[in-house]
């Protein structure tokens, strides 16, 4: 997907960093503030996934077929979440 096609479907900003060697212009496009703000955005959001993944079995579901799936996932989720919860408290 490029940045173009997303600018399309109507997203004013788009974070999408490209690989190898940069023009000036892109160089510029890429430090701004904003830019760099949903790159740090994206990358707690993949920590966070990753933190599902290690610690809360989400790496592979042991229910057989949709539904079992989603609630492995869910009750992955809802024990993140109280476990956020306890610590905030």
């Amino acid at each position: 997907m490029s940045g173009a096609y997303v600018q399309s479907a109507g997203v004013k900003q788009v974070s999408l960093p490209r690989k190898g060697k940069i023009s000036k212009a892109r160089k510029a496009y890429q430090t701004q503030s904003w830019f760099k703000r949903l790159q740090r955005w994206r990358a707690g959001g993949e920590a966070t996934i990753s933190l599902l993944k290690r610690k809360y079995g989400l790496r592979r579901s042991l229910s057989r077929g949709y539904e079992g799936t989603i609630t492995w996932v869910g009750y992955g989720i809802l024990a993140y979440n109280l476990n956020r919860v306890a610590t905030m408290v």
